[in-house]
């Protein structure tokens, strides 16, 4: 765990400066990725990305994602983002992943992952529990339509990424607590997760029912911080 008691702000992605910090490697074309000026959670910035269904695949997936380095094992970390759907979003058959803290390529996907699903907004984790994968949705409720079309949600993750049982992993959704679970939070002990936001979508690629051809998604206010007192320092309210 963190061996100091000073918190301090290790990333801030609020799109007022371009894509400063991310890495841009997971955009196929032009309308993958852009800057725009509305909607935004605050100041004159956001990131609005788009993905087709016959966009070339990009790791074997239909993909717009922006992603960070991974982060420290055994670290206490606060991440904080703002998600939009625009308010002509469609209820799909197939879901989409619009955020997720991913291992390095072959270790088994990610740790933690946010994803629509129908109208449900759901949270997955993956851990280690007795040397054996467990898999746990830890949040899933109707909030797309009434919460997330068309207005900000804010998002606040703190976590301590660890397979042991002195982890923690709990989630604010518009500054209510929806998740607090005590123990591991990964389901390696060589290397924690980097952050991603953006859109991943493999019914297209898999021909599995779909009735979009085409999905928007637009995201704010992305701030990292260390230590044990992030959330002010990370919540999109507060900036």
């Amino acid at each position: 765990m963190t061996g100091s008691s000073e918190t301090s702000l290790v990333f801030v992605g609020d799109f007022e400066n371009g894509f400063d910090g991310w890495d841009l490697t997971e955009l196929c074309c032009d309308h993958s990725l852009n800057l725009v000026d509305t909607p935004t959670r605050v100041g004159n910035g956001a990131a609005r990305f788009q993905i087709l269904r016959d966009d070339p695949l990009i790791a074997g997936a239909n993909r717009a994602e922006l992603k960070l380095d991974n982060d420290a094992i055994e670290t206490e970390y606060w991440y904080g983002w703002s998600t939009m759907l625009p308010s002509d979003w469609v209820i799909d058959t197939s879901l989409e992943i619009i955020a997720q803290f991913h291992l390095p390529s072959g270790s088994g996907g990610p740790p933690l992952r946010f994803k629509t699903d129908g109208d449900k907004l759901v949270i997955n984790t993956k851990t280690l529990k007795d040397g054996k994968d467990v898999r746990k949705t830890v949040f899933s409720e109707e909030i797309v339509s009434s919460t997330m079309k068309g207005s900000w949600t804010d998002f606040i993750v703190n976590v301590i990424w660890t397979t042991g049982d002195h982890g923690y992993l709990r989630i604010w959704i518009n500054g209510e607590q929806v998740v607090n679970e005590p123990g591991s939070t990964n389901f390696i002990d060589t290397s924690a997760p980097y952050f991603k936001i953006g859109l991943y979508k493999t019914a297209w690629r898999d021909n599995k029912p779909s009735i979009v051809d085409s999905r928007v998604i637009y995201h704010d206010e992305v701030r990292v911080a260390r230590g044990p007192n992030g959330y002010t320092l990370v919540d999109p309210a507060s900036q």
